[in-house]
């Protein structure tokens, strides 16, 4: 099964986005990951720091465990960085 990665662009800045909201919302890191990690998303703290670091591209499935997790739409780490 082929997965899906997706990567910021010059307008869009994935990792800026999920660390900002992430921080909005007062979730910790450890949390996040312990819960996609029961939820069978394979997840290290390691990855997770590439992710918010823009060292890594994002999977959609990751992605879309992070915003139900922290409680937001999918399309909010979307929006355009400023």
């Amino acid at each position: 099964m082929n997965t899906m990665k997706i990567k910021s662009t010059s307008k869009i800045d994935l990792s800026h986005n999920i660390k900002t909201i992430i921080q909005k919302k007062g979730i910790r890191k450890t949390d996040i990951i312990r819960q996609m990690q029961l939820d069978g998303i394979p997840m290290t703290k390691q990855r997770f720091y590439k992710l918010e670091n823009n060292q890594a591209n994002i999977t959609a499935d990751e992605l879309a465990m992070i915003a139900k997790i922290v409680d937001c739409d999918i399309s909010d780490f979307f929006c355009e960085t400023k």
